[in-house]
Parts: structure tokens; sequence; C-alpha cells
């Protein structure tokens, strides 16, 4: 088992090129590229598929990237 990979790493590991990872998935290459630069997250269902299509067992091995340019701040919190 490999722990705490991204998703661009599990899909390297298990060797499938984005058009790939994206028709076994059911969604487009911009949608698999956005996901692995932390631009947007698939939905818990699509996370589920995801962990079939990588042979991933435990969604604890998954690192989410973070766009921070997609990040605004907090105004409430002062962040």
């Amino acid at each position: 088992m490999i722990p705490n990979l991204t998703l661009r790493q599990w899909r390297c590991v298990r060797e499938m090129r984005q058009d790939e990872a994206a028709e076994k998935l059911g969604v487009s290459v911009t949608t698999i590229s956005n996901w692995e630069n932390g631009k947007n997250y698939p939905s818990m269902k699509t996370i589920q598929k995801i962990m079939e299509v990588y042979h991933i067992e435990n969604i604890n091995d998954i690192r989410f990237l973070c766009d921070e340019s997609s990040v605004k701040p907090n105004k409430e919190v002062g962040v």
C-alpha cells in the first residue's frame, strides 16, 4: 500500500493517462486536471469511484491539493 498520495500520483502509479482516467470516471480531462491541481474537488460519490478505479483502499490514502489562488479570505475570522 502507498499512503497519502495526490490524485495525480495515484493516477501515475496506476499508469493511466488523464484521458483514460476521465473515460473510466465519466468526466472530462479538464475535470481530472482541475482535481489534480486543486482547482476543485470531486464529490464524495465520485471519490468512491476514483478509489475503485485507482484501487485505493482507504480515503485517508488520498491527499487533496488546495489551489491557494482560489481560496478567498474570510472577513468574519480575519483571515
